[in-house]
């Protein structure tokens, strides 16, 4: 055999055991888990687990229903965040799998989401809309709420596709003192949410759109991301800035790239205590 078809052959081997990996990857979630700790005595006394989604852009997420379920009943989060791309803009919200799978979700914690790239981009917004509220999720659009347990409360901001910032109306009706959140699908942009919500006692921010970077390299990270380009810095886990964290899923679907490598769909914990 001579050089260039051992070249040939090994490339083609390597390339084989890439799609052999991508294929099992995209089929086996990894769960990671968090704390953040807050000067709040009543979050101290009843700690609010959040389970973070991402990037589940059906008809793209690989995962079956009950790989995704499982560890959320196990679990047992106070509150479900997603953080965007719901679907995929290539999905028919007619006829998409999170239909049968936002109830479910609601039927083991109260869902607060927002919209990412994907669903502004669908040409079918409105149609998603209606489906997130006929399935009983909070959607926030440039909009904050309080979550509520028991004595311990949040106040979590949800921002629209892009958006870095809340209606000045809205803004002030964040109480400064209360331990507060953001849900927003951009992780690039944390120097601005960090900028125009300095004047909040934020805790954390949770994002998605990275994917990981497509592909992982160990002791690098990830490679590639939308709105990042090569060697993303915010693709995966936790950031800390002073007292914010910022929490990067690395989502639960493909991206329109259909691999990929050491990287699987990525489920967050994150108690806040």
């Amino acid at each position: 055999m001579n050089l260039f078809n051992k070249i040939t052959l090994s490339g083609l081997a390597i390339a084989g055991i890439s799609c052999l990996q991508g294929y099992r990857e995209n089929r086996t979630l990894q769960v990671e888990s968090f704390t953040v700790r807050s000067d709040c005595a009543q979050l101290a006394a009843e700690p609010i687990k959040i389970a973070h989604l991402s990037d589940l852009q059906f008809p793209r997420l690989k995962l079956t229903e009950e790989q995704l379920l499982n560890p959320l009943k196990k679990e047992r989060p106070d509150v479900i965040f997603i953080s965007g791309d719901s679907i995929d803009r290539t999905e028919t919200v007619a006829s998409t799998r999170l239909r049968s799978l936002l109830p479910k979700l609601c039927g083991i914690a109260p869902v607060y989401l927002v919209p990412g790239n994907h669903e502004t981009s669908s040409g079918q917004y409105e149609q998603w809309r209606q489906l997130v509220t006929a399935g009983q999720a909070t959607l926030l659009e440039n909009q904050a709420t309080v979550f509520q347990k028991n004595n311990a409360r949040l106040a979590v901001v949800g921002l629209f596709e892009k958006s870095t910032r809340l209606p000045e109306t809205e803004y002030r009706r964040i109480n400064p003192t209360l331990p507060t959140v953001i849900i927003a699908h951009h992780p690039e942009k944390i120097d601005s949410y960090l900028d125009h919500f300095s004047g909040t006692a934020l805790l954390a921010v949770f994002s998605g759109h990275a994917h990981g970077g497509q592909f992982r390299i160990p002791g690098i990270g990830g490679v590639f991301s939308p709105d990042q380009g090569v060697f993303p810095t915010y693709s995966s886990g936790r950031y800390q800035f002073d007292t914010t964290s910022l929490f990067v899923s690395r989502g639960l679907a493909n991206s329109t790239f259909p691999i990929r490598l050491n990287n699987p769909p990525h489920l967050l914990f994150v108690t806040i205590c």
